[in-house]
């Protein structure tokens, strides 16, 4: 009998896996089972998935990671110590691009499993548990991010914490509770923030549900201070992972600027619209999921200007049925905590408390309470307490209410008649189920037993329109893979110093088109991720793009690239855009080509410090230019007496027209034309001599262009065509540099080693100075000049200064994770407090 209860009880995942195969099985067949979406999203998640794989199975995760761009703490990527990051390493590298479907199909298995445990709890029906755990794992949401490998990581948690908390006030078991906690802590930190607004709301309702008979205020605050203290007490066990976390995102640019959200600011129809309208309509589209109103008339809502609230059509069939449960206290606390929800949508300032943005992403919560809901409302009706011709009410009320939205959208121009019909075909399947689901449900109970099927018929259908409408990248993304990295390889065996690569963007594959790539490859590079930056960084970053999102590379700033240790530059095949002074030194066998640069400063620079007043006012170029000159420090004295670069020769300004030419009085070659650019984000550059078109090229930028001419090039006409679309009216003046004043800093530091978490130079100064390095600033950083600990600065936006007397010096860089010894600390006091609580429970349990 035992044997066969465990094949009874495994035959459940395999049921669900085998309904996710089919939900997917367009994809599988399709698209050659990549079902992997293009976009930021799933492209940058596959260069973090390499690059953690490489890591693992290495064994080399160092505390400080210099792939993020200019660097950041490791901890940032929490979601590999997820178990299923990990066991991502045992699948080849070559074979992981087809695993991904079947890891969602996994995790959605086990959001089922952990469900189904969960609504176990609340009901003793076997059909009312599985419509609850197949609502649950297959939700609109969980389709909505399908494309973020880690939320599912993270959202599979959440019904086996609502298990534990059943079990708590059940059965006063609080020790899996204290530690599910600290493990999605120790997994993800973001999920565990995201699961706080769940606990409150849905302990609420609990609370209120069992203790109805009981509720006094004392007994209300005495029981909330403790389940508070063991939420806190698995919260801690975390701590050694939460606390570092909390200091290194404070400090991310994209988690401030709330400035602009008022307390009483507050959504607008069309996304009250987009919002409701989500309940009858499965995703379809990843960028514009709610077919209902298109992306565009509804910007600001979540990515994409839109949410979904979709539970399948068995969701607003039910959910008016809440008003006639015959369990009147359920009823009035459900309604109750219904109606509190409702400004969490409404204000925009609780889309900001709870998620930080105006983003969608903890509507989950509203998925759970609902499913919690749907599981009391299934219960009466198996019992007979609602009478069936409410649920027929329900339905035409269903129907009509549809058929506004239609109309709704029709009128309101956000589809076309076309598209309009095209929807309807695809829905038409839904709202069918949705009366077979009516019609069974008022049948006897043994027909009641058949709604999981349906069920299952409209997940697989839904699923197939899902697939259809989302063409994810093709078999060519992955063609590269691995390509790139005999090139990295190559630098990385034959120089063990601090340096960062540049990727040629003209002449890569789309593939390398991403901010990640350092992170895959495991090399110091230039792009940034703006999850992942240094924070104290913010004010560099925001010169180079105003989205945060990826540092340009090679376009703009060659000269800066040098003081920034940038010494290697790849390109796939021949370039015409080799920076200055960079000569080829390696060429792969997939013609990737290796060139170094001949400028390249080791480490960092001596520089006269200086503050220069509305210096961050400047012009991009200006501040360029003067950082090349000075080492800018807030903390220095005024000095207003910088000379500016002379080298740096004007050579016009173009009319703020569309089409914008200028033309020279002398050929230019062998140097660097720059055009300050400060209102055109999209423009072509074209480059001539006479009537000979030398270069042409689009660039997406919002400070400026630099460019280099090569000797054989000879320059007499500039031509920029691009439109004015913010009117900022600005006119934009072309320089040029000769090759001759190309920037030429004394080399101070040699023999420089990275060793992890340590970096060793020899630095030698004739005279006491001040060394700027490209070191980004953080406060985990320490400097030590011969085995002396030295005071740092913040300089030049955003990177390590310091002072270092006349003479040969051995300097370390040392860098430790802030907060992460408290946190160890905590976690090791909470973990104690744990186990001295289960042995003293056990003991009560033994006298008793």
């Amino acid at each position: 009998m035992i044997k066969k209860n465990k094949y009874k009880d495994l035959l459940i995942p395999i049921i669900v896996f085998s309904v996710g195969l089919c939900t997917f099985s367009y994809a599988i067949i399709k698209y050659d089972a990549l079902f992997i979406f293009s976009g930021d999203n799933f492209e940058q998640e596959y260069l973090f998935i390499l690059g953690g794989i490489k890591r693992i199975k290495a064994w080399n995760f160092s505390v400080y990671d210099w792939s993020a761009g200019f660097g950041a703490d490791f901890l940032i990527y929490a979601f590999f110590s997820s178990p299923l990051s990990l066991c991502l390493s045992l699948i080849k590298e070559n074979l992981l691009k087809y695993s991904i479907v079947y890891l969602q199909i996994f995790k959605i298995t086990m959001t089922f499993c952990f469900a189904y445990l969960w609504i176990s709890k609340l009901s003793k029906r076997k059909t009312t548990i599985w419509i609850g755990a197949l609502l649950t794992a297959f939700s609109g949401w969980v389709f909505r991010y399908y494309n973020f490998t880690h939320f599912l990581d993270g959202y599979m948690f959440y019904p086996l914490i609502l298990f534990f908390v059943e079990k708590y006030f059940q059965n006063n078991e609080k020790i899996g509770l204290i530690l599910i906690i600290g493990i999605l802590g120790i997994i993800n930190y973001y999920f565990l923030y995201m699961s706080v607004p769940l606990l409150f709301i849905y302990t609420l309702i609990r609370y209120f549900d069992i203790n109805r008979n009981t509720i006094k205020l004392k007994t209300v605050l005495v029981d909330g201070f403790r389940y508070a203290g063991w939420l806190a007490l698995g919260a801690g066990l975390s701590a050694f992972v939460l606390i570092p976390c909390a200091i290194l995102f404070i400090k991310i640019g994209r988690f401030s600027g709330t400035e602009d959200i008022q307390i009483f600011s507050h959504i607008g129809l069309n996304d009250m619209f987009r919002i409701f309208s989500s309940i009858y309509t499965p995703i379809f589209n990843f960028f514009s999921y709610n077919p209902f109103i298109s992306t565009w008339q509804s910007g600001d809502l979540g990515w994409n200007g839109g949410c979904t609230l979709y539970l399948y059509m068995l969701t607003p069939l039910l959910f008016p049925l809440l008003f006639k449960l015959n369990d009147k206290r359920k009823k009035r606390i459900l309604i109750t905590v219904f109606l509190t929800m409702l400004p969490l949508i409404y204000f925009k300032s609780f889309y900001f408390i709870l998620q930080r943005t105006i983003d969608t992403r903890w509507f989950f919560i509203i998925t759970l309470i609902t499913i919690y809901a749907l599981t009391a409302i299934l219960d009466e009706i198996f019992e007979g307490k609602i009478n069936n011709k409410w649920i027929y009410i329900s339905l035409i009320c269903n129907l009509f209410i549809v058929l506004v939205i239609f109309l709704f959208s029709y009128k309101s121009g956000f589809n076309e008649i076309s598209q309009l019909k095209i929807l309807m075909n695809e829905l038409t399947p839904c709202y069918l189920l949705m009366g077979v689901e009516a019609f069974v449900l008022t049948r006897k109970v043994r027909w009641k037993q058949l709604l999981p099927i349906v069920l299952c018929a409209e997940i697989i259908y839904t699923g197939t329109v899902y697939c259809r409408s989302n063409v994810p990248l093709k078999r060519d993304f992955f063609e590269p893979e691995g390509k790139l990295e005999e090139a990295i390889n190559y630098i990385q065996e034959n120089d063990s110093g601090l340096y960062r690569i540049q990727l040629d963007m003209s002449t890569m594959p789309e593939y390398y088109k991403q901010a990640n790539i350092p992170f895959a490859y495991n090399y110091s590079g230039t792009s940034i991720y703006n999850s992942t930056y240094e924070g104290e960084m913010s004010e560099y970053y925001e010169r180079i793009n105003n989205g945060l999102w990826i540092f340009n590379q090679l376009i703009g700033r060659q000269e800066m690239y040098n003081q920034l240790a940038s010494k290697y530059f790849i390109t796939f095949g021949e370039s015409e855009m080799i920076p200055l002074g960079y000569e080829k030194v390696y060429t792969t066998q997939s013609d990737y080509q290796v060139y170094k640069n001949e400028n390249f400063i080791d480490l960092g620079y001596k520089s006269e410090k200086a503050n220069i007043n509305e210096f961050e006012n400047l012009p991009y170029l200006y501040q360029d230019m003067l950082m090349q000159q000075i080492t800018y420090s807030p903390a220095a004295a005024i000095n207003e007496n910088i000379a500016w670069d002379k080298n740096l020769i004007h050579l016009g300004t173009m009319p703020d027209q569309s089409y914008r030419e200028l033309y020279l009085k002398e050929n230019l070659d062998d140097g660097i034309l720059y055009l300050d650019n400060r209102g055109i984000p999209s423009l072509t550059l074209e480059l001539y001599h006479d009537q000979e078109l030398i270069f042409s090229d689009s660039f997406d930028q919002f400070d400026y262009i630099d460019l280099h001419i090569n000797k054989e090039n000879k320059i007499n006409r500039i031509v920029i065509i691009g439109d004015d679309i913010y009117e900022t009216h600005l006119y934009m003046d072309v320089y040029f540099k000769p090759r001759m004043a190309y920037a030429n800093v004394e080399s101070i530091f040699n023999n420089t080693l990275v060793n992890r978490n340590k970096i060793t130079s020899q630095l030698h100064l004739n005279e006491s100075s001040f060394i700027t390095t490209s070191i980004p600033y953080n406060d985990g950083w320490s400097v030590y000049i011969d085995n002396m600990k030295v005071d740092i600065e913040k300089v030049n936006l955003g990177f390590i200064g310091f002072y270092a007397k006349k003479g040969d010096h051995m300097i370390e860089f040392r860098y430790r994770t802030k907060g992460k010894l408290i946190g160890i600390v905590i976690s090791l006091i909470c973990l104690s407090v744990l186990i001295i609580n289960y042995i003293l429970s056990r003991k009560r349990g033994k006298s008793a």
